[in-house]
């Protein structure tokens, strides 16, 4: 299975995709496999602080958040094509949404969005490797093969580690003639089935 990991559907989310041809082992293998090899790591820097939300227009959910026991309102817009991609991308590839958020936002707003229940794992700030003040998603600590893992993110240091993976996305805030998803739907359907998807990523353009 291609492993696909992406910040593609929201704001703050990062997906990964691993095609379904690879055998894996029990369903928490993933975070098993994190928590062995995070254990003993230490930030290099403070962290930054939580989502701050501002209102925007006709938002797809408002999920409230206590945050240094204060509940604020976190706005969110759904990206155009999310559901269609996420249907579409769970015919070929395990989605993993790997973020840099924390858990106590993001669980309820994925809650919400996986309404047909497409995604195998949720990975959080936790799971991320913090490096020169940035949290970087490392594909290789996911316990899937490098040569089938692809990350869908917005920021360049998401995967700094794994460049050759990755499809370089645009920031979605709230644009609806936004048709980004309709892009990396066409170009990931084309590539289902190829050996090393590092070979293919790079080509992918926003205007394909």
């Amino acid at each position: 299975m291609t492993t696909l990991t992406t910040t593609c559907l929201l704001a703050f989310q990062t997906v990964v995709f691993s095609r379904k041809t690879t055998q894996h082992g029990p369903d928490g293998e993933i975070t098993d496999a994190f928590k062995r090899k995070l254990r003993d790591q230490e930030p290099s820097a403070q962290p930054p602080s939580p989502l701050a939300s501002l209102p925007i227009p006709n938002p797809d959910y408002v999920i409230p958040v206590e945050i240094e026991g204060h509940v604020h309102q976190v706005y969110v817009a759904k990206r155009p094509g999310v559901d269609e991609f996420m249907r579409k991308m769970a015919e070929f590839y395990e989605i993993v949404v790997y973020t840099a958020s924390l858990s106590k936002y993001a669980d309820p707003l994925l809650d919400q969005l996986d309404t047909h229940k497409v995604i195998r794992f949720r990975l959080f700030r936790e799971h991320c490797v913090h490096y020169e003040g940035s949290y970087v998603k490392d594909l290789s600590l996911i316990d899937r093969d490098i040569n089938q893992s692809i990350i869908i993110d917005n920021s360049p240091m998401s995967y700094l580690f794994h460049p050759r993976n990755a499809i370089g996305c645009s920031s979605f805030i709230d644009d609806m003639d936004d048709r980004e998803l309709d892009s990396i739907t066409t170009f990931l359907t084309e590539i289902r089935g190829v050996d090393d998807v590092r070979n293919y990523c790079h080509k992918w353009s926003p205007h394909m």
